[in-house]
């Protein structure tokens, strides 16, 4: 204005114009994360802003501070890691075994270091024989230490076309965790989209619905299904 300088939004013209015509001397994101992560080239970013190398910004909620990283931790700081995990965190779980904590914490890690794995992951299975054990407490534990917030996953569609539309819905929207909910005992799960998509890297491609044009859009979440006594195809 003639008075001074005041901070807006830029239009939605400006914006689509961006997307359409993008300057080449705009740094490229990949992704907005609210906690640290490893860059793809094995350095932990912690300083909130942009970075350029690993195609990041950093904006941590407010009030969000994690103490110093040590670059090589001693024996005492990874007990104390572990025991924050599995003595304070995770304590309350009903875990059968070693082997089901192991697989809780490779899907509580997944998610802070997958941009160190060029390649697909395979989909965590949280079962139990009953409702009521937790399965789904357990994701938002992942999903509130990766994001701040609990994830919604929703039940897995009976048609095949209508899986492939939620697959490719949920890795648009670039939540780090897509969760397909409610794997059934009655029924196996037999899909060839499922199957397909966990195997696609570093892009998922599909038909755009409602269009003969196809999309692309990447594929690094950490894929989580949830069921009681889920009955799995072999593929799957």
């Amino acid at each position: 204005t003639a008075e001074a300088d005041i901070r807006v939004f830029p239009s939605k013209d400006d914006a689509r114009a961006m997307l359409d015509i993008p300057d080449d001397a705009l740094a490229a994101l990949d992704d907005i994360v609210a906690t640290p992560v490893f860059a793809p080239d094995g350095s932990l970013v912690e300083t909130p802003g942009h970075h350029a190398g690993a195609r990041l910004w950093y904006e941590p909620p407010p009030g969000f501070k994690v103490p110093a990283v040590p670059e090589r931790p001693t024996e005492a700081d990874v007990a104390a890691a572990r025991a924050l995990l599995f003595e304070e965190l995770l304590c309350d779980f009903p875990f059968v075994d070693d082997s089901a904590r192991a697989h809780m914490l490779a899907a509580l890690l997944l998610p802070f270091v997958r941009r160190l794995i060029r390649g697909p992951t395979p989909i965590h299975l949280f079962e139990a024989p009953a409702e009521g054990s937790g399965k789904n407490l357990l994701v938002n534990v992942v999903s509130i230490l990766v994001t701040g917030a609990a994830v919604t996953g929703g039940s897995i569609p009976e048609d095949e076309d209508e899986i492939r539309k939620k697959i490719g819905a949920e890795l648009a929207s670039g939540r780090p965790l897509l969760v397909l909910d409610n794997a059934e005992t009655k029924k196996r799960l037999d899909s060839s989209a499922i199957a397909s998509a966990t195997t696609m890297w570093p892009d998922w491609t599909d038909r755009l619905l409602g269009h003969n044009k196809t999309f692309s859009v990447p594929n690094d979440v950490l894929w989580v299904l949830t069921g009681n006594n889920p009955r799995l195809s072999r593929e799957i």
